[in-house]
């Protein structure tokens, strides 16, 4: 799976063609922080260490600090163990270089922040796990709900959209959960998901947003029409085609019971109780 435009992209823009919308470009491989490696081997080793939350919050604090920064920087997350192991990969694969007096940069200045990295990881698992296309950073003109959309991805004729989040949830706005719902309103997907990178509750915050988001947008009429269900353990519904998501016990898991029950939820239920 070489490091490419992936699937087909005729097929993304026929979907967002339908759907009154007109695409410019996706899959921005040049603000990868590994780019621009094309050996599969190389992606599929990023890929693996990237399931780990220990290396995404490493290389979150590397990119911030990124033209000069030292172990003793990066030890908010990691034991000093697993610091140099990353280092050790990190200086193998010409992401970093080490300066002087055990000091390191980046190699590639111009990244801004890991989320782009985590939009292609997000994309990775649809495609690696699922076996299903996935495109991420897609640009497109003249959206109401902005040009930017992090990753879509397309299981058995339906369209999802994934709204990625990397920095933790104290650094999460209203305004920002407020854009994603008009994001989804704009786009129409059959399904959607907000996928914030933490391990902490999303009930204390995350989910009280979008409780207040929703009330803003459709008044007393939310909590009746769009509550939002807790469904397993950190996992979060509103209907059956919305998801609230962070990232324990591991992305992955989370991302494949979304699917699950998305796709139970329109089938035909042989519950006595169901109505068909």
């Amino acid at each position: 799976m070489a490091l490419q435009r992936f699937e087909n992209q005729d097929v993304l823009k026929q979907i967002l063609k339908m759907r009154g919308f007109y695409y410019l470009s996706s899959n921005p491989i040049e603000r990868l922080i590994f780019y621009p490696t094309t050996d599969d081997i190389i992606q599929s080793r990023f890929y693996e260490l990237l399931k780990k939350y220990s290396f995404r919050i490493f290389l979150r604090d590397l990119i911030k600090m990124k033209d000069d920064f030292c172990r003793e920087n990066l030890k908010h997350y990691c034991s000093s163990k697993t610091i140099e192991r990353y280092l050790k990969f990190l200086l193998r694969y010409n992401v970093i270089s080490l300066r002087e007096r055990g000091h390191f940069q980046l190699n590639n200045l111009n990244i801004r922040s890991f989320g782009d990295t985590f939009e292609w990881f997000i994309a990775q698992i649809f495609q690696r796990e699922f076996s299903l296309p996935a495109f991420w950073g897609i640009r497109m003109k003249e959206t109401e709900g902005g040009g930017d959309y992090d990753v879509m991805t397309f299981p058995e004729g339906s369209f999802i959209y994934v709204e990625t989040k990397s920095s933790p949830p104290k650094h999460i706005e209203l305004t920002e959960i407020c854009a994603f719902l008009n994001r989804v309103n704009d786009l129409n997907p059959q399904m959607a998901v907000f996928v914030e990178d933490t391990m902490l509750r999303m009930k204390d915050k995350i989910v009280v947003m979008f409780q207040e988001a929703l009330k803003n947008m459709y008044g007393k009429r939310a909590e009746k029409y769009f509550p939002v269900h807790n469904f397993k353990r950190e996992l979060y519904r509103i209907k059956d085609s919305l998801f609230i998501i962070n990232s324990r016990p591991n992305l992955v898991t989370n991302l494949g019971l979304c699917i699950s029950h998305f796709l139970k939820s329109k089938g035909i239920s042989f519950n006595i109780d169901s109505k068909w």
